[in-house]
């Protein structure tokens, strides 16, 4: 899979956590389902293209992993993980 190039992975960052402030803020149903629907979007994009985010609770805010998908899997399995492979 192709790595989509950072300023569109920034882009979709910047979209999800504008998602996220607006649900968080929305007075009426109507639109948290719209951002609750952006943020899936985003979310599925991330998927898509293999590339892990996480909520960083501290700053309140969706960011990149520094690590791979592939590695990520590796890192649940203490096994495979400590061979690095």
């Amino acid at each position: 899979m192709v790595v989509p190039p950072q300023g569109d992975i920034d882009a979709m960052l910047n979209f999800t956590n504008l998602s996220r402030k607006i649900y968080d803020s929305a007075q009426t149903r109507e639109v948290r389902v719209q951002a609750d629907r952006q943020f899936n979007r985003c979310y599925d994009w991330f998927v898509r293209h293999e590339i892990p985010i996480t909520y960083d609770a501290r700053h309140k805010r969706w960011k990149r992993e520094n690590r791979t998908m592939s590695s990520r899997a590796a890192a649940k399995d203490p096994i495979q993980g400590a061979r690095g492979s």
